[in-house]
């Protein structure tokens, strides 16, 4: 199988009408590798403004976190970019739909479909663009012409609504190839500082890509208009995926210890967080397909014993990058816990474990003296609403 680098498919109809012309107002969604202080997002906005000089400036909405994937997306796109009504997206969640925690495998295209669904009931107009990042051991699977799972989805939703796609992995892939650059770090010619994570050079690379691609989309555009019901297409998914809610935990749904937890977390509707130790207890009851948790990990991540119905599932929160603490996101299926996707309702409890995870699955050293198992939650995340108990 050939993968093409670039995908223009309808192109960015919207955006060169306004372009250099007047402000635009430009949205990035993704993961820790959009997030990065001096990553490929920040130096991808400079190049527009240096490009496309309006008076006033172009306006750039940053929607990025690390540790999330397109089910955490669906929910900031609704609160952080719906609002904005923004011209273009990015959305560069391949690398952490990987992960089955962060993005249910069976489901990813959904999500990424419910993402684009919010987008463009912000704005019908709004062009949007899928980039995909490497992450390492990736490059084999790419070499041999086999997509990931994470790009492969995208190209699912973005062959069905004619978005355009910038596949970055691929080309690091054969520069790595060359021998001129590679993905190996600690090197002079290293494009990564990690796993992921672009080294200067390698964001000099990556809107060295981008902006020639999109250079590229843009003459594209202006010859070739786009078909008059773009934005208008019905959607991918079944009507029950529109029903993405966030909603505030109050200490009405905990039984026993609980506390408020200041924490300053960006892109994000609250600082405030409920600390709840080993022990204590989240009760609600909700209809829907999907439900979960936005949450704290770190040093302390616990064990959670999830009942729904009648069902129970242990969960560890601790994972390889729990040696520190960061935003992180729990999306689980109710049938996960044997329901079938059609139910009156469920009766959903959470239950802090005592029980200490393993820690020599994390990446580098924890550093506490004591483990202190504790859930640091703001919201649950519902396909779905809440209803009174069954």
């Amino acid at each position: 199988m050939i993968i093409d680098k670039l995908k223009i498919r309808n192109g960015f109809p919207n955006l060169v009408k306004k372009l250099g012309k007047e402000p635009v107002t430009i949205g990035f969604l993704g993961g820790s590798v959009s997030h990065m202080k001096r990553g490929w997002r920040l130096s991808l906005q400079e190049w527009f403004d240096e490009t496309f000089i309006v008076e006033g400036g172009n306006k750039f909405i940053d929607v990025t976190m690390g540790g999330v994937g397109s089910a955490t997306g669906v929910f900031l796109t609704k609160e952080k970019l719906f609002p904005e009504k923004p011209d273009l997206v990015f959305i560069e969640f391949s690398i952490n739909d990987q992960d089955k925690y962060l993005t249910p495998i069976e489901d990813t295209c959904n999500f990424v479909d419910l993402i684009i669904q919010i987008i463009r009931s912000s704005n019908n107009n709004a062009d949007i663009c899928f980039v995909y990042m490497l992450y390492s051991g990736q490059e084999t699977q790419l070499r041999k012409g086999n997509l990931t799972h994470g790009i492969a989805a995208h190209e699912k939703i973005a062959d069905y609504y004619g978005i355009t796609s910038i596949n970055i992995a691929k080309s690091i892939e054969e520069i790595d190839r060359s021998g001129l650059y590679t993905i190996e770090t600690g090197k002079d010619i290293s494009l990564f500082r990690d796993y992921c994570h672009h080294s200067e050079l390698g964001v000099k690379m990556c809107t060295s890509i981008l902006s020639k691609s999109i250079d590229g989309i843009l003459k594209y555009s202006l010859r070739c208009p786009a078909k008059e019901d773009i934005g208008k297409y019905s959607s991918f998914s079944d009507s029950r995926w529109s029903s993405a809610k966030i909603i505030r935990i109050n200490k009405d749904m905990i039984n026993g210890v609980c506390s408020w937890l200041d924490k300053d977390i960006p892109n994000f509707n609250t600082n405030r967080f409920l600390s709840l130790p080993a022990k204590t207890e989240i009760k609600f009851s909700f209809k829907g397909i999907y439900f979960g948790f936005y949450f704290i990990s770190g040093p302390n991540s616990p064990i959670l014993s999830i009942k729904c119905n009648n069902s129970i599932v242990d969960i560890n929160t601790f994972d390889e990058f729990c040696y520190y603490e960061r935003i992180n996101s729990l999306i689980l299926p109710i049938s996960l816990f044997g329901l079938p996707d059609v139910i009156n309702g469920c009766n959903v409890s959470l239950t802090v474990s005592n029980t200490q995870p393993d820690m020599s699955v994390a990446r580098k050293p924890v550093s506490i003296d004591k483990y202190n198992p504790k859930f640091d939650v703001s919201h649950i995340l519902l396909i779905g609403y809440l209803i009174d108990g069954i």
